[in-house]
């Protein structure tokens, strides 16, 4: 099912109200519906989804307002800030124009054409797709489905590591799904290119030209998984993080400004609107996506689409591991890549709108339930069991813990690591530690011993 992003106009009458301590985010141009947006701003929604996830104790909320006019008054946007703060308002963003308060909501679509060259589709015979991340699961996922339906189709896959990731002993299956195209009837060419250099970028676009002429759609898969706790280590994982989305957005944007292209699909995430613990860079650089497709749209070129994609089960960073993140239905699963392919010839034959969810579930219920979701929810750590992982073999040599403090800590690490035993002097990270398992540790260190842990930068890294 996809939905889609919209605001609609709620009549308010104000009242104001003592003001108590707040962590709402004020900001302005941030949302649609405006005149004016600034893309840029949408990174504020990285910080407003996930602070409260990972801080329990914390509320965040996001309010935009309409600045005055060099000779107005600013007293309209106090009013409506006083009122909005010191409110029982619940909403998680909200936008003040005037005399109206506008409220975020989801409404289901659906898209019945998947014609993949039919009338309205931005698909076309013989045409030249660019697609980044070219040599990642999604991309070559998408890359597969256009070489299948798109009569000499010509695709060009980039990627940072190029030809040279097809010639990896261990990347048959990218070899394997390339040569399919190629057997299908596509055109295929490999390039080295970083998204986020622009010089790199204009560079492959030039050689892609000159072999296939004029490119007439652009497919912006490329993203680095990341991940940190806020309190952590999200200050060094943020700009890597934020280089495929945020800077290879701009970077395409103005690489083509002029080009005339069909279309330019963003692969965004649910993650934008669901943040996720240890997530706070990556639904920032995806909700900044959706906002440089609707500023697209305000600036009357409508080619831009951004799709919040489910999980892709099995595929891209999913088939890492890491699945995205963004807080699920416990239970729940995410698309197959049937399901997702079948999704991305929907919206290309017949979405005109700057931003759609797809979802597999019913969207209101999955955002009510990632408000829920916060650390101390998460599950407790396993139990040490006897089909527990040995411990791995490792530069520290094995010292047992002797004291009851410990070895209680010690068993706590194996319960959440899988692992039979745990050294005095073992890194957590050495062991397979990572953000989300830091969590579980504190979780279960507060259960064992009855006290309260705070996160800290080193709290994934200290020994036991």
């Amino acid at each position: 099912m996809c939905y889609l992003f919209f605001f609609f106009k709620q009549k308010t009458a104000y009242e104001i109200k003592e003001c108590d301590w707040s962590s709402d985010v004020c900001s302005s141009d941030l949302v649609t519906g405006a005149d004016e947006l600034e893309p840029g701003k949408a990174l504020l929604a990285g910080p407003v989804r996930v602070i409260p996830q990972e801080l329990p104790h914390v509320e965040c909320r996001s309010i935009d307002v309409e600045l005055p006019h060099s000779d107005g008054s600013a007293d309209s946007v106090l009013r409506e800030l006083t009122a909005e703060i010191g409110g029982d308002w619940t909403d998680a963003v909200v936008a003040h124009r005037g005399r109206w308060r506008w409220v975020r909501d989801f409404v289901p679509v659906r898209y019945e054409n998947k014609d993949p060259t039919g009338p309205g589709s931005r698909l076309r015979d013989g045409g030249v797709y660019l697609i980044t991340g070219g040599l990642g699961g999604i991309g070559l996922l998408l890359a597969e489905y256009l070489a299948g339906t798109v009569p000499g189709a010509k695709l060009a896959l980039m990627g940072r590591s190029g030809p040279a990731a097809l010639d990896d002993p261990a990347a048959r299956a990218k070899r394997e799904a390339v040569e399919r195209m190629r057997q299908a009837g596509a055109h295929v060419l490999v390039e080295a290119a970083d998204v986020s250099d622009v010089d790199q970028v204009r560079g492959a676009v030039e050689r892609i030209r000159d072999q296939f002429g004029a490119i007439h759609g652009v497919i912006h898969s490329a993203a680095i998984p990341g991940g940190g706790l806020i309190q952590a280590s999200a200050v060094e994982t943020s700009p890597a993080e934020f280089a495929p989305k945020v800077i290879g957005t701009c970077v395409l944007d103005e690489v083509f400004k002029d080009a005339g292209l069909d279309f330019m699909l963003l692969c965004s995430s649910q993650s934008a609107h669901l943040g996720g613990v240890g997530r706070v860079a990556y639904a920032a650089a995806n909700a900044f996506q959706d906002a440089c497709a609707r500023y697209d749209h305000l600036r009357g070129r409508g080619r831009t689409l951004s799709v919040n994609w489910d999980r892709w089960e099995n595929v891209g960073m999913a088939s890492a591991g890491d699945n995205d993140r963004a807080p699920a239905d416990p239970g729940s699963e995410g698309m197959s890549a049937a399901e997702a392919v079948d999704a991305f010839a929907r919206l290309l034959a017949e979405a005109r709108d700057p931003q759609v969810i797809v979802s597999m579930r019913e969207y209101r219920q999955v955002v009510a339930y990632s408000k829920r979701q916060k650390l101390d929810t998460l599950e407790h750590p396993r139990p040490a069991r006897a089909e527990a992982h040995a411990r791995p073999e490792m530069a520290t040599p094995y010292a047992a813990p002797s004291s009851l403090p410990e070895r209680r800590i010690a068993e706590v690490w194996a319960g959440v690591l899988g692992l039979d035993h745990v050294g005095l002097h073992d890194r957590f990270n050495e062991l397979g530690g990572d953000s989300l398992l830091g969590l579980q540790v504190l979780q279960g260190l507060r259960e064992s011993m009855a006290v309260e842990l705070k996160i800290g930068r080193a709290s994934c890294r200290e020994r036991v």
